[in-house]
């Protein structure tokens, strides 16, 4: 077996350090950052790999996989060291067809970054070959229609410009032969394209696509909606009617906004993984003694380079522990930028997630969660779903339309969802959460608050909107990070009353809604009516009582004031507050409000708002 040349390419690299330091013979070396990056090289012809030497030129444990392919589209894993394991001259067998070899490096034990220092390939080229996949390049199409077949501008992927085909008007179509629906394949997967640059506007620019099979007037087996995402370039997956063998697929541009273009790289069809059995609710106490209760601080509401932020997880939660001194983090990384897009069981970064907030987890010091970040680019809005073994992206088209993606969430029942920064997430601002949906509400749990951002109603517009549309939820406070400030971005927290600093404790608090938004990060407050704790619902009386435990640092900011709140925002009663550590009662309250909440703030005018008392309505009586 001879030694194999190429080119190489990477996802990302360090300046100084590109990515053909990894072929530079011991002169240099690749870097980036963090890791889930990969490095690849182009061997410019298909070739019988027998394997691949690499070393890292450092003492860092790295675990990795190796990915092969003969067109860039079509990938096969053949190799993957799961333990970590050092890498000087390491040997990892291919035995495979390949032009393209990807490396991609999932954990590095000293840092986030990740170094080749040497990558050497050995085989012999290949002299005949059929090429095979489930997927396809449009510009394959045996026949075409209003379709002019070009290179892109720019490249898809670094290193990748391959043919694709244009569609500037409806009725466009090709036809792409003797595709393999296997043993059957229930969602069509493709690479589109959306060369208007001006986003606002080409996110409202709609192709109404149909996939029909066997001829061009054949049954009609899928539908998609097809719009500008993220970036130009975007994977998108649209249900199909379950089909297997082989079939001529005919897919047909049936309407388009006028303004439109869109680009055909690739098509495919595969069997989804079905989402996982819903879990049952767990039964929660009827309530909680407000002196069993202690408040917690942390943010429900992060991110990392796992998607569109910096850095990896294990630094986030340590940062958060050690540096910001929260008592939790969540990492809500955008489903849409996990490496497997579509289905959450095939995709590495999301299992890393939750296995590495499982080891950060240390009762009674600091508890590490975990969720993902649905984001929606037809400006609905954004919204987080916590501590599940699956996640929804809207890049699989029927989510776009939001009752399919409530309805989804709706078969479990234990979920919890948030609402993220109707303020700033679209024009649509999550529809006002109108109207309102009695089976959604009860997995709803949480809307985020930011005064900075909306200083509207105090910055309680929002939220005061989803209470009076009926919906039972509680205010908390994120900072949204992308950067490496975890805890010490702004003064935004979310404060949970728990009886101990453990998952399943936060986790049965969040489901008794008993949730503060805070902006003054030392200042905790428990509210409880009528001796049942913020997030219950009690019944309706002729007068009631409020108990509030106040309490921030002596030497600390000074307390002000003490609002309780009823509908709309309306002011039931105020108090003057001094001192530090408050245990108060506030006797003879006559409401006729469907929910009472506190607000306190402190004489620098951060506050703290706490999650409502509901009241049930008054039951009519029957003659």
């Amino acid at each position: 077996m001879e030694e194999l040349t190429g080119y190489p390419y990477a996802e990302s690299f360090l300046e100084g350090f590109a990515p053909e330091g990894a072929v530079s013979n011991g002169l240099s070396c690749w870097k980036a950052s963090p890791y889930y990056v990969w490095w690849m090289y182009d061997l410019k012809r298909t070739c019988l790999v027998d394997r691949l030497v690499m070393t890292s030129g450092t003492d860092s444990k790295y675990r990795y996989f190796i990915q092969v392919s003969t067109d860039r589209i079509n990938w096969k894993c053949c190799y993957e060291k799961s333990e970590s394991t050092l890498l000087k001259d390491e040997a990892c067998p291919i035995n495979d067809l390949a032009r393209y070899i990807r490396i991609t490096f999932t954990y590095c034990d000293r840092s986030d970054e990740v170094q080749i220092s040497s990558v050497k390939v050995f085989g012999e080229e290949a002299k005949d070959h059929c090429p095979s996949g489930i997927f396809r390049y449009a510009s394959q199409a045996s026949e075409r229609r209003l379709l002019e077949e070009l290179q892109p501008s720019l490249d898809i992927e670094e290193g990748w410009r391959p043919a694709v085909l244009e569609a500037r008007q409806g009725k466009a179509s090709l036809k792409l032969s003797a595709m393999s629906f296997g043993e059957g394949c229930n969602q069509m997967r493709g690479l589109f394209g959306f060369p208007v640059n001006d986003k606002p506007f080409a996110r409202r620019l709609i192709a109404r696509l149909s996939i029909r099979i066997d001829s061009a007037n054949g049954p009609v087996i899928g539908c998609m909606d097809a719009f500008r995402q993220w970036k130009q370039w975007n994977e998108l997956a649209c249900d199909i009617v379950p089909t297997r063998g082989l079939h001529d697929v005919y897919l047909t541009v049936e309407s388009m906004s006028e303004g439109m273009v869109i680009d055909f790289c690739w098509l495919g069809f595969v069997k989804k993984t079905p989402l996982p059995s819903p879990r049952k609710m767990v039964d929660l106490p009827s309530n909680a003694d407000i002196d069993e209760l202690s408040v917690y601080i942390g943010l429900l509401h992060s991110h990392t380079g796992f998607s569109d932020g910096t850095s990896v997880p294990s630094c986030a939660y340590d940062y958060a522990r050690n540096v910001a001194k929260l008592d939790f983090l969540a990492i809500t990384e955008h489903s849409n930028l996990f490496d497997e897009a579509f289905d959450a069981v095939s995709s590495r970064k999301f299992k890393a997630i939750a296995s590495c907030a499982k080891a950060k987890t240390e009762d009674g010091s600091f508890v590490a969660l975990y969720g993902s970040e649905t984001t929606w680019y037809n400006q609905f809005g954004h919204m987080n779903l916590y501590e599940e073994d699956f996640f929804l992206n809207t890049y699989e088209t029927k989510y776009n339309d939001v009752s399919v993606y409530y309805q989804t969430l709706k078969q479990y029942p234990g979920s919890i969802n948030q609402w993220n920064h109707p303020w700033s997430c679209g024009n649509r601002h999550l529809d006002l959460f109108y109207p309102y949906d009695e089976q959604l509400d009860r997995i709803m749990y949480l809307i985020e608050i930011n005064p900075y951002e909306n200083p509207d109603e105090g910055g309680l517009s929002y939220y005061l909107k989803a209470l009076e549309n009926g919906y039972h939820v509680a205010p908390c406070g994120s900072q949204d990070n992308h950067k490496a400030d975890w805890g010490t971005q702004n003064n935004l927290r979310t404060a949970i009353a728990a009886k101990t600093l453990t998952k399943a404790s936060l986790i049965e608090a969040i489901r008794s809604r008993r949730v503060c938004f805070t902006c003054a990060p030392e200042l905790k407050v428990i509210f409880a009516l009528n001796g049942h704790v913020m997030g219950a619902t009690i019944d309706k009386s002729a007068v009631y009582e409020a108990r509030l435990r106040i309490s921030t640092p002596a030497s600390g900011a000074h307390l002000s004031k003490l609002e309780l709140l009823g509908d709309n925002g309306r002011l039931i009663r105020s108090e003057a507050l001094e001192g530090c550590d408050i245990d108060m009662k506030i006797t003879g309250l006559e409401l006729q409000d469907k929910y009472c909440l506190a607000r306190v703030t402190l004489a620098s005018g951060e506050f703290c708002v706490t999650s409502p008392v509901w009241i049930k309505k008054e039951k009519r009586r029957t003659i």
